[in-house]
């Protein structure tokens, strides 16, 4: 498979539509638009918190998408740094926190690694694909991990 291009700034044109890659440092894909976590979880009458049948769906659908992309064969390992390009069903305004989890649970659910792993995260609004939406994710390498305590970082008092 040639390889992909890993640049996935805002407004790259190197973002496929419908394709999976892998260049040995990142695995590109497509998938459905997510729920919103407000729609993920419930609590049932034992107060465990349980994933929703539109939750449950979501992971299915997810599954089955990377399954016939062959994304298990292309994962890179640990660390990651995660990008995530959301193509919006229509104009209703949406919250971006409110759409990672979804992804992120299903992603490594599928790819049998704990989301943890995520030691950097991105998301853009990239445009419109109407009626349903779509998300691409760039799933990369993250060949340095800043080793910086959190009372050094920049902003932190």
């Amino acid at each position: 498979m040639p390889g992909v291009d890993c640049d996935h700034r805002v407004g790259s044109d190197k973002l496929p539509a419908a394709f999976i890659g892998y260049d040995g440092a990142c695995l590109v894909a497509e998938l459905p638009f997510p729920p919103s976590t407000n729609h993920l979880y419930f609590t049932d009458k034992y107060g465990k918190r349980r994933l929703t049948k539109e939750g449950k769906l979501y992971k299915q659908n997810v599954q089955q998408h990377l399954m016939e992309q062959r994304a298990w064969k292309h994962c890179p390992r640990p660390p990651f740094e995660l990008s995530l390009h959301y193509y919006l069903p229509d104009h209703s305004r949406r919250d971006l926190s409110n759409l990672i989890k979804a992804v992120e649970d299903a992603l490594s659910t599928y790819l049998h690694y704990d989301d943890s792993c995520h030691y950097a995260a991105h998301q853009y609004k990239a445009g419109f694909d109407k009626p349903h939406g779509r998300v691409v994710i760039v799933l990369e390498h993250l060949t340095e991990i800043p080793d910086v305590p959190l009372r050094h970082a920049p902003g932190v008092r």
